[in-house]
Formats: structure tokens, C-alpha cells, sequence
């Protein structure tokens, strides 16, 4: 649950562009890994505060 909502929480232009890059590469599940993992990732380093707190609850 915690890292589907690290990975709903993140900046936007952040999710739209992996998402297009997904969507590119035909939605392969190692794409879908990758830039989840990233997302995630990028979530956890540069976080907006307020979700921070919030996924820190979540953890």
C-alpha cells in the first residue's frame, strides 16, 4: 500500500513523464518496473512535505 501511494504522490511532470515513457516502450513490465521504481525513488528523495508526513504514517 505504502509504495502504490509513494508512487500516486509524486511531483506530476515527474509521473507524466514516465508514464509517456511507458506508454513508448508498450507498457513492458520491466518499463513499468523502471519507472516506478524511480518514481518511487524520486518520491522519497524530493518529496512534498505534507505527503512525506503522510507516507511516513503509511510505512
Amino acid at each position: 500500500m505504502s509504495f502504490v501511494y509513494f508512487c500516486h504522490n509524486i511531483k506530476g511532470e515527474f509521473y507524466q513523464f514516465n508514464l509517456s515513457s511507458c506508454i513508448r516502450q508498450q507498457n513492458s513490465l520491466t518499463a513499468q518496473f523502471v519507472s516506478f521504481s524511480l518514481a518511487n525513488l524520486a518520491n522519497i528523495f524530493y518529496p512534498p512535505p505534507i505527503f512525506t508526513i503522510i507516507n511516513l504514517c503509511l510505512l
